[in-house]
C-alpha cells in the first residue's frame, strides 16, 4: 500500500526530495524487501523507483497527447514533427 502511494506521487515530487529523503526511501524499500512485503522486481533504490515512474508517465503522455499534436496524417501516411 505504501509503495503504491510512493509510485503514484513520485513523478510530482521526485525532484523535490533531498539526499536524506532519498536515503530514508532507500531504507524503506530495502526493509520492505527484506521482510517480504515487496516482490523481488521492485526497484531497490528511490532513484530507480522515480526513474521508472517518470518513464511510464512520459510514455503515456507521448502516446496520448504529444503524438496527437505532433503527428499529422498527410496523403495516407503519418508525418511526425518530433
Amino acid at each position: 500500500m505504501i509503495l503504491a502511494k510512493i509510485r503514484y506521487c513520485a513523478p510530482v515530487w521526485s525532484g523535490l526530495c533531498s539526499a536524506s529523503d532519498h536515503a530514508r526511501l532507500d531504507g524503506l524499500l530495502q526493509r520492505s524487501k527484506e521482510y517480504g512485503y515487496c516482490a523481488d522486481d521492485v526497484p531497490t533504490t528511490a532513484t530507480e523507483l522515480f526513474a521508472t515512474a517518470d518513464q511510464s508517465l512520459f510514455k503515456y503522455y507521448y502516446y496520448r497527447v504529444l503524438r496527437a499534436i505532433c503527428c499529422q496524417p498527410v496523403d495516407g501516411s503519418v508525418i511526425c514533427f518530433m
